[in-house]
């Protein structure tokens, strides 16, 4: 798998978000892979938790995990949602698939 299929099977397998659509500022209608949190850190704790779980299952491509876990930590964007925030991957297409469809 490439870098980005696996962070989409990270943001897929996450404990304690579930992935989303979301078209955010600029986007033209185009959907991408997202999550809504109350907390950033607790996303990135799950990414993290993810991503050792991953790692565990597929120990042959730790490198391509860590490729996937660095693309995601360090291309997201923010919008606030009142409360929440909406942390999404511009260059992560949204496949249309929703969480009961898999």
């Amino acid at each position: 798998m490439d870098t980005k299929q696996i962070a989409i099977q990270i943001l897929r397998n996450l404990n304690n978000h579930s992935p989303r659509s979301y078209s955010g500022r600029g986007m033209s209608g185009q959907s991408c892979f997202a999550v809504t949190t109350d907390s950033l850190p607790s996303l990135m704790e799950d990414i993290f938790e993810q991503l050792e779980s991953e790692i565990s299952c597929q120990s042959d491509e730790v490198n391509d995990y860590s490729a996937a876990t660095k693309y995601l930590l360090s291309s997201f964007t923010t919008d606030s949602m009142g409360y929440d925030t909406v942390v999404y991957w511009k260059r992560l297409q949204w496949d249309g698939k929703d969480e009961d469809e898999d």
